[in-house]
């Protein structure tokens, strides 16, 4: 009876072993996204507060605009340099 016949692959039966003690530990992306989502509407604030104004939309319009267009971008910016950071502590592993 050979292998094929018992049902059973030696390549599927290979349990991966831990070492006691090595937990992978990795970045936490909540704290990229927001921060990365305050930075950008800070940004975008200061961006409406030093830019010249608008004579379509009053001065809270712009803000809010402005402050959520660059919490938007932040965000994913944040989100980018999380992958990034996963990446580089999986390839530490």
């Amino acid at each position: 009876m050979n292998e094929e016949q018992s049902g059973t692959d030696p390549r599927v039966n290979q349990e991966r072993t831990i070492p006691v003690g090595s937990h992978h530990r990795g970045p936490r992306m909540v704290p990229f996204l927001v921060t990365g989502a305050l930075l950008g509407a800070l940004v975008g604030i200061l961006v409406d507060l030093i830019g010249p104004a608008s004579g379509v939309a009053t001065a809270s319009q712009e803000l809010i605009v402005l402050g959520g267009a660059g919490a938007l971008l932040g965000a994913s910016v944040g989100a980018v340099a999380y992958l990034i950071a996963e990446w580089i502590s999986l390839r530490r592993t």
